[in-house]
């Protein structure tokens, strides 16, 4: 068991943390840390390596490069996901300045760029955009994010949202959606995605389980628990 405590004052940032066997009580690893916020990345992967060496762990193979090199775009992009998930047309727009800013200060941040996908594709479901043009701008989106990171499992969900809504191609979407779980399982809209999916494809019993799995991740998430709803709806129950 990892745990410790966070300490943030102005700019600074202070951490102490301790690895626990819970089996024996023995602690096996403790260090404190006192950074700049702007270091606030690069302290993760270094704690990251320390709790890996201790371990030994042989399943981890690198640190995923998802997070950015600045922290404002990080803020940027937590804030477009937070209006992206509201679901009307002025959530969408002011998800979509978010994304943008994200990426003005980060021009290869490919989470960014996987959260323009998703609001492109939602403005095509919507008809707030002309579907054609807005998917096609989705998946242009898409891959730009895969270009930067082929092993984003976000951009694997954009782009089976994408191949689900845009094109009904359900052999591409369950491709892509598995793909994504497979990355990371924590996942919680691409399991979603995938029990719509399986609803459509009247695979019931997989649908049920699809969907049990997106709220065992998230089970408070509103996004979520209506997504439950239309997979419900989908299925006549």
């Amino acid at each position: 068991v990892l745990a410790g405590s966070v300490r943030w004052s102005g700019n600074r940032l202070r951490l102490t943390c301790r690895l626990t066997n819970v089996a024996t009580g023995f602690q096996i690893w403790s260090e404190s840390y006192d950074r700049e916020m702007a270091g606030v990345f690069e302290l993760q992967d270094e704690m990251t390596r320390s709790i890996v060496e201790k371990l030994k762990v042989a399943w981890v193979d690198r640190l995923h490069p998802r997070r950015p090199h600045d922290l404002e775009a990080y803020h940027h992009c937590l804030r477009g996901r937070f209006y992206w998930s509201k679901r009307y047309q002025g959530g969408l727009s002011k998800a979509m300045e978010e994304f943008q800013a994200a990426l003005t200060r980060d021009p290869e941040y490919a989470l960014a760029y996987s959260g323009q996908a998703d609001v492109y594709a939602f403005l095509g479901l919507y008809s707030l955009m002309p579907p054609q043009i807005a998917f096609n701008r989705a998946k242009e989106a898409a891959d730009k994010a895969l270009a930067f990171d082929d092993t984003l499992p976000e951009a694997h969900t954009s782009l089976g949202l994408i191949a689900l809504s845009a094109r009904w191609d359900w052999p591409a979407a369950e491709v892509e959606f598995m793909r994504a779980i497979d990355l990371d399982k924590t996942q919680a809209l691409a399991h979603m995605y995938y029990a719509w999916l399986l609803a459509l494809a009247d695979r019931r019993s997989e649908a049920m389980v699809a969907i049990k799995r997106a709220q065992d991740v998230d089970p408070l998430s509103p996004l979520v628990n209506s997504g439950a709803g239309w997979m419900y709806f989908l299925l006549r129950d």
